[in-house]
């Protein structure tokens, strides 16, 4: 019996990609994480941040990446400088002004879930820097800001029906 060119292939990649997942999972037990340096582009000057410490306290907002300028902090560990409502498919108020260092509590009263999710709708990196996912009714998400610059968040849930927000942050002397 002849092979042609397609059955072989049939059989020979999934041998190959068998082979690819139980060697991948050789090594030793250890917890070890050998990571190469994360660089946090979020600070004025990039700092170098080793992988292997960084824990879930210091992680994005949202994402799985290195210590951003906005995280996601347990409301309850904060006192929010300011208080944004969602009601009305709408953010009240729609602008904040804080310092370097505060939060902000983002409350959803309205029927449906909402979403703080950062940048504009039709940016190609939208969320990437904070994301709080879904906020049900009558619960509350706070994001901390520890560096200055404005901004802009909108709801994913809703697009095009919520008008965006933005926080501005500030350096108090």
């Amino acid at each position: 019996m002849r092979l042609d060119s397609r059955s072989s292939l049939r059989w020979f990649l999934p041998v190959v990609v068998g082979a690819c997942v139980w060697l991948g999972g050789c090594g030793d037990d250890e917890d070890e994480v050998d990571a190469a340096p994360i660089i946090d582009a979020s600070a004025a000057d990039a700092a170098i941040v080793d992988a292997a410490t960084v824990d879930a306290a210091t992680v994005d907002a949202g994402t799985d990446g290195p210590p951003s300028s906005v995280m996601i902090v347990d409301c309850a560990s904060v006192t929010p400088a300011e208080t944004v409502v969602m009601d009305n498919l709408a953010y009240d108020p729609p602008e904040v002004t804080i310092a370097v260092g505060d939060a902000v509590m983002f409350t959803n009263n309205d029927g449906v879930m909402h979403t703080v999710t950062s940048g504009n709708p039709d940016d190609a990196d939208a969320g990437a820097l904070f994301d709080t996912e879904e906020i049900p009714m009558g619960e509350s998400r706070c994001l901390s800001f520890s560096s200055m610059g404005d901004f802009e968040y909108f709801c994913e849930v809703h697009p095009v029906m919520m008008q965006d927000g933005v926080v501005h942050v500030i350096m108090v002397p």
